[in-house]
């Protein structure tokens, strides 16, 4: 059960980094909005693609695999079956302990339970 802690520990603090580094990513990047902003304008207006493009990158499965006495192979069926537990007010915090986002509410399996699932050796 201490590596499953250890485990959750390390992965939320993963998230909180990634979402640190975007916003400072965007901070710096605010100098050149304008040209910026202006190329991403032109890129939209000739960008063309369809539904069958975006299903390119939407994933159809997870895995769970590594150190796990019952490896896994998830998929949106699978995920559907499990307990599904809704979050209210949930922040995104920095590790500097700054709030970098907020979701008002969000709907999801949460990842103790696939980890249970999977009986972390």
């Amino acid at each position: 059960m201490k590596k499953l802690s250890n485990l959750i520990t390390i992965v939320m603090i993963a998230i909180t980094m990634l979402q640190c580094k975007k916003s400072d990513a965007t901070n710096t990047a605010t100098d050149n909005s304008a040209k910026t902003s202006q190329k991403h304008s032109e890129e939209k207006e000739n960008h063309k693609h369809d539904e069958k493009d975006d299903l390119k990158y939407v994933s159809k499965e997870i895995k769970v695999t590594g150190d796990v006495v019952t490896p896994l192979t998830l998929t949106v069926d699978s995920l559907k079956k499990m307990k599904v537990v809704e979050l209210n007010d949930f922040k995104i915090v920095c590790q500097t302990g700054l709030t970098k986002d907020s979701v008002e509410s969000t709907k999801g399996v949460l990842l103790t339970d696939i980890l249970e699932k999977a009986k972390i050796a």
